[in-house]
């Protein structure tokens, strides 16, 4: 023990060293797109190395306190095969969305209880069999990720594979220097993910209060959804996906995105009843698409950017013009339409539209979307897309204009200004990006407002 000159460091400087080495504050990093859609929870690979702990006892007793200090762990016992997703699940018609996969874990089953940084063990098993199944790890930030995916998990006659299984949840004891706000804090994070679950047997939550058990116990057996849930569920997906997205983790956004579509589409599919107005569902849709677009942008694929772009004015056409009142652009003396006349008409009717719809879909959001198929057509489709794309750039610029959602706080156009710029010089800076070759179907069609004959 003398003689182990790593010994002799300072406790500090061994504490950093043990950070980087099993701690995922320090060594977790996005997963490719791919991989993060098809994970059940993770977004990340932890790429941590315990090999440390087999130096010696003081080093292996140091690094442990380090993982249970820096990591929160979920440890999750499944004993329920039907849980599994296997290649059955995967149909011709879902090679468009990834489905529900909630494959246990991101990582490696083990067979050993003693988890450093362990929050919550979570037991998994159809009600009546003893059968002891493997323990697997994640992050207890993953944990909603894996309940969305457990909630929303069905065969193939679009039954809850978890509608048999009984759940037994227990929370470990929170330091005891914690002060109370803390330990609720730390509870909430834990529990909270587990209230979008729905049609378990039974449930028990070891580790709590009674009346904290009971409410949520009676969520998790619930036989139905509430729109409450879903809507959160898919506008914290969605938020998750702009926080990657702001820091960078594209790919990483790209699976939060896609998991929100994945949820989404589960309802729209199998429970449409939860929405309870029926323009909902073209009002995630829509969303989905316009923060997709956006993070496509951002990371340099214009082609993507491009179609969720459309998907997305073509979903607001399809709402807002389904009740809308028959009008027609004004016409100068000579029976024409300018068109700045038919720019304004257009903006107007967006306007009139997120109106009618209670601002669901905002009239600035239509115009950023405006402005994102501005950027990524004229990048695709060079001098032949200059004419359209900026009349869809001053048409983004309409609408905010005429917004009456949007604030001089957020100063719109200088953001959707500021996001041309900054693309413009990632461009230069990387000889064009991922632009690809312009196919015939990369032509876009805008969608008039006017009826045909106009």
């Amino acid at each position: 023990m003398d003689n182990c000159a790593f010994l002799r460091l300072p406790r500090e400087l061994r504490d950093r060293i043990y950070k980087n080495l099993v701690s995922v504050k320090y060594t977790k990093t996005p997963k490719d797109a791919q991989a993060g859609c098809r994970s059940a929870a993770s977004r990340y690979d932890w790429n941590l190395d315990p090999t440390i702990l087999r130096v010696n006892k003081q080093i292996h007793e140091e690094t442990r306190e380090i993982m249970a200090r820096d990591n929160d762990f979920v440890v999750v016992q499944r004993t329920v095969a039907e849980l599994e997703q296997t290649e059955s699940d995967y149909g011709a018609e879902d090679e468009g969305i990834m489905v529900y996969n909630v494959k246990l874990w991101p990582g490696k089953g083990t067979m050993v209880a003693n988890v450093p940084g362990e929050r919550m063990r979570i037991w998994l098993g159809i009600h009546g069999r003893t059968v002891v199944g493997p323990l697997y790890v994640m992050l207890a930030e993953e944990l909603r990720d894996f309940c969305v995916g457990l909630s929303s998990f069905v065969d193939s006659n679009g039954q809850y594979r978890i509608s048999d299984v009984d759940a037994s949840i227990t929370l470990k004891p929170a330091a005891e220097w914690d002060t109370l706000g803390v330990k609720k804090e730390r509870q909430d994070a834990l529990l909270q993910p587990l209230a979008k679950l729905r049609f378990l047997r039974s449930a028990q939550i070891l580790g709590v209060e009674s009346e904290v058990e009971e409410q949520y116990r009676e969520q998790m057996t619930r036989l139905e959804f509430d729109e409450h849930v879903v809507y959160n569920t898919i506008n914290e997906l969605i938020s998750s996906g702009d926080d990657a997205r702001g820091i960078g983790h594209f790919d990483v956004a790209t699976a939060y995105y896609q998991r929100a579509s994945e949820y989404f589409h589960h309802f729209a599919k199998q429970a449409r009843g939860v929405f309870s107005d029926p323009a909902d569902p073209h009002v995630f849709a829509f969303k989905i698409m316009q923060h997709r677009a956006l993070n496509w942008i951002e990371d340099n694929k214009f082609h993507d950017a491009l179609g969720c772009a459309q998907i997305a004015l073509q979903l607001t056409n399809q709402l807002f013009l389904a009740n809308a009142p028959v009008t027609s652009p004004p016409t100068d003396a000579n029976g024409r339409i300018s068109r700045g006349t038919l720019r304004q008409w257009t903006c107007n009717c967006i306007k009139d539209g997120a109106e009618r719809y209670g601002q669901r879909i905002k009239c600035e959001d239509i115009g950023r979307v405006y402005y994102y198929r501005s950027i990524s057509g004229r990048l695709l489709l060079g001098e032949k897309a200059t004419e359209k794309a900026d009349e869809d750039k001053y048409t983004a610029i309409g609408c905010c204009v005429v917004s009456e959602t949007a604030t001089d706080e957020e100063n719109i156009p200088k953001e959707l200004m500021e996001l041309e710029i900054r693309t413009m010089e990632r461009l230069g800076a990387n000889d064009g990006g991922d632009l690809g070759e312009k196919d015939e179907e990369d032509e876009w069609e805008d969608e008039e407002w006017e009826d045909e004959e106009d």
